[in-house]
């Protein structure tokens, strides 16, 4: 009989220490998926702005809009710059375009870019804005009420390059309280780009002059190298700064306009 009680207070402590040993779930009941805050809309932009390469055009670059001929590959000889937009694009739609270099030397190099149907004309000129000794276009990609938006095309020896001023298009002419000005020059020895932005908006016996310097590396490689800020102060009120065109106009070798706010 002793022996049973034993035997029935032995197996009831085992049971109660498999219980207490046992661990509770504590893994966390599943919460509810959070839905993402929604991002802010972005601020629209003042003027207009070309848009990034397009990677696959709604409509192939087919209609033949200019060509240009310089020589792009130092070579002696006349190459061909044509331009091509996708069909039926409207003159004031950012749609897609192809640039095509034919070399006399051989070889077809194509560029797709994003770019506006200018008023006038697409190739604002042909000029060696790199400082290699090589012919380049300046293009139009865009426009506003009183500017033009430009790009470089560029042939680095193997591919023809799009050139921005870092995020976006550089850009000439104005009005006459404000203007920008692209001079291509020459600064101990290296080539660069300086776009001039003036306005008499504070003062109308001052201009106010940001000047922003680019230095090219290589043939297809501009980065930002200075930048700095002056006053330039005018005797009559309004009077235009000297030397509108640094201010107004595109300036690359040969390749002059005029500064369009006062002519």
């Amino acid at each position: 009989m002793r022996h049973l009680a034993l035997a029935a207070l032995v197996t009831l402590l085992a049971a109660c220490g498999s219980r207490l040993a046992t661990t509770p779930d504590q893994t966390p009941s599943p919460q509810p998926a959070l839905s993402p805050a929604p991002m802010p809309s972005p601020t629209e932009p003042d003027v207009i702005v070309s848009a990034p390469n397009p990677t696959s055009p709604a409509a192939s670059p087919t209609d033949l809009v200019t060509r240009a001929r310089g020589d792009f590959d130092c070579d002696g000889r006349p190459d061909d710059l044509a331009l091509y937009v996708q069909p039926g694009a409207a003159p004031s739609a950012n749609v897609a375009w192809r640039a095509t270099l034919t070399l006399a030397a051989g070889g077809v190099h194509p560029l797709d870019f994003t770019a506006i149907r200018g008023p006038l004309q697409q190739v604002v000129g042909i000029a060696d804005v790199n400082g290699d000794g090589c012919d380049d276009a300046v293009v139009e990609v865009g426009n506003s009420a009183s500017t033009t938006w430009i790009e470089f095309f560029v042939y680095d020896g193997a591919d023809l390059r799009e050139v921005r001023e870092v995020d976006k298009p550089f850009i000439f002419g104005g009005s006459v309280r404000h203007g920008d000005g692209i001079e291509c020059r020459t600064t101990n020895g290296r080539a660069e780009i300086v776009h001039r932005s003036v306005s008499n908006n504070t003062n109308d016996f001052q201009w106010d002059v940001v000047e922003r310097v680019y230095q090219w590396q290589g043939k297809a490689d501009l980065v930002p190298w200075s930048m700095r800020t002056l006053t330039i102060p005018v005797v009559h009120e309004r009077d235009q700064p000297p030397e509108p065109w640094r201010y107004w106009a595109l300036s690359c070798g040969k390749l002059r306009t005029p500064a369009s706010a006062f002519q």
